[in-house]
């Protein structure tokens, strides 16, 4: 008979193997009725993740099955226009899965922002992206099912992830063709709706949807009771699409939005289309995805290297005040709470930065006695703003860390790359130019983040501003001016017993 120590003992040897991952809990992102998504910073390469929590305890079976699928499919999917998963955890009675964040929003806020139709150019770039996104679910025998603006998520850098395949379903009968009633209303297609059999061709009616909501800001069809919309899905025809766009794509949502399901093209017949295929813009776009995805891509690939991970939820939440320059009294910057919580402050003479927990990155200035703003604050001008304002970085890139210095400004990104803003007065940024300089091959000031080359293939860690940049790879650059003259310092093996010094 094993006695508690024994007990106690055998659990953690079950228990070898599996390494602690820690998270720091950001922000809720949605609520539904059966559970919330929450945004987490990975405290170990900062990354930022979902964990979709679904209280399965409140579920009926059906229900229970359709939130177990939903990462099944997941984790079968890999591809740069879906949302990428991680890993899931099960907590008693709750399924978290850890996903891809999508930093930009969804393609519903997107296009309820605009002011004024996309171009064309625009337009095909979403369209490629979706459809690219379908022929690889299409290709598994999965049907999405409820593809809808609002299910696809963007980052900044305009990168479509289609997600939510909470009620997607994988033909596995021979005649590979589903009956059950599901979606969005204005999405569904006619054969839903008729309670007819229906197979991947139903997820392209609602790209068509997707497609005509993206030349006109407006729903395919539209009414004030569901039983109206039905019949206008089934019967109806839709408005006319501003003559501005082309007949290849207005034949492409005339041809999506057939009634009959035989009719529409498939995905992959959509990207074979006459607007993907002339002047390789197929080839491009692709090329563009993959470059666009990088991040994503290398997650990825450290969530499936890593063995078992058990999360570790940590609580972290921090404050940011502001005193000097004729203030006594510390003043507290509100700014700077929840999602915005800063996980860095930089100080420079007159001018502050602070890197929050989404990676984005704020400065602002508290200029006495004469001193100039010359583009150290990175916000395109040469305002003083008294209040933290939100840095307009390198698109679809986050901010990890800054340095403020004399009168200019040093970040890093997400990606492993420095931007600069500022004068280049002092030399202290720079590693090609005539005393330092910016490092921008130019001896101008700047007013708005400008990505710094620096020597090798190198994603950059750390910085410090005038002084050195550290390296992933144990490698220390040291770039500052003297009398005229700069240092450039490489550790080649251990920065503590070898190291190699070049005169420039």
């Amino acid at each position: 008979m094993a006695t508690d120590g024994q007990e106690v003992d055998s659990e953690i040897r079950s228990q070898e193997g599996a390494l602690e991952a820690s998270y720091i809990y950001v922000k809720v992102l949605g609520r539904g009725a059966f559970g919330e998504a929450n945004l987490y910073r990975k405290t170990e390469d900062k990354s930022l993740v979902v964990w979709k929590e679904v209280n399965l305890a409140r579920l009926h079976e059906k229900e229970r099955r359709d939130a177990l699928s939903e990462v099944d499919i997941l984790s079968l999917l890999n591809h740069a226009n879906i949302i990428t998963y991680y890993n899931h955890f099960l907590d008693g009675e709750t399924l978290l899965i850890e996903m891809e964040y999508a930093n930009g929003g969804s393609l519903y806020h997107k296009i309820a922002e605009q002011t004024e139709l996309f171009s064309e150019e625009v337009v095909r770039w979403y369209l490629f992206q979706l459809a690219s996104a379908l022929s690889h679910i299409h290709g598994y025998d999965i049907i999405h099912r409820d593809v809808k603006t609002l299910n696809i998520f963007m980052s900044k850098s305009s990168l479509l992830k289609l997600g939510d395949f909470g009620i997607s379903k994988v033909l596995e009968t021979e005649s590979k063709m589903a009956d059950s009633v599901v979606g969005t209303p204005y999405y569904m297609s006619p054969e839903i709706i008729q309670g007819e059999k229906y197979d991947h061709k139903t997820d392209i009616w609602a790209l068509g949807c997707v497609l005509y909501e993206l030349l006109t800001f407006k729903r395919v069809f539209q009414a004030t009771n569901q039983l109206r919309l039905a019949y206008e899905i089934v019967k109806g025809d839709y408005e006319d699409i501003n003559p501005q766009y082309s007949q290849e794509i207005k034949d492409l949502v005339k041809s999506s939005l057939q009634k009959k399901s035989k009719d529409r093209p498939s995905s992959d017949e959509i990207l074979s289309s006459p607007i993907f295929t002339k002047e390789n813009s197929n080839e491009d776009m692709k090329r563009k995805v993959w470059e666009l995805n990088t991040q994503s891509r290398r997650l990825r690939l450290q969530s499936v290297a890593s063995t078992e991970t058990v999360p570790i939820i940590k609580s972290k939440s921090s404050e940011v005040y502001q005193w000097g320059g004729g203030k006594f009294t510390p003043q507290k910057q509100d700014i700077f709470t929840k999602g915005k919580s800063a996980v860095q402050v930089a100080v420079g003479n007159s001018h502050f930065a602070v890197v929050t927990m989404e990676k984005e990155l704020y400065t602002w200035a508290n200029v006495q006695g004469g001193t100039e703003i010359v583009g150290q604050l990175g916000q395109g001008n040469k305002s003083a703003y008294k209040a933290p304002q939100k840095v307009e970085g390198p698109s679809g890139a986050g901010f990890i860390q800054a340095a403020c210095g004399e009168d200019f400004t040093l970040a890093v990104t997400d990606e492993g790359q420095v931007y600069a803003s500022g004068s280049d007065y002092y030399g202290c940024l720079g590693v090609d130019n005539e005393e330092g300089r910016l490092g921008l091959n130019s001896e101008d000031d700047y007013f708005s983040p400008q990505k710094v080359k620096t020597p090798g293939k190198h994603l950059i860690k750390h910085v410090l501003v005038g002084t050195f940049l550290v390296q992933q790879l144990v490698s220390i650059i040291i770039v500052f001016q003297k009398n005229v003259w700069k240092l450039f310092i490489q550790f080649t093996k251990s920065i503590f017993s070898h190291f190699c010094i070049r005169m420039y």
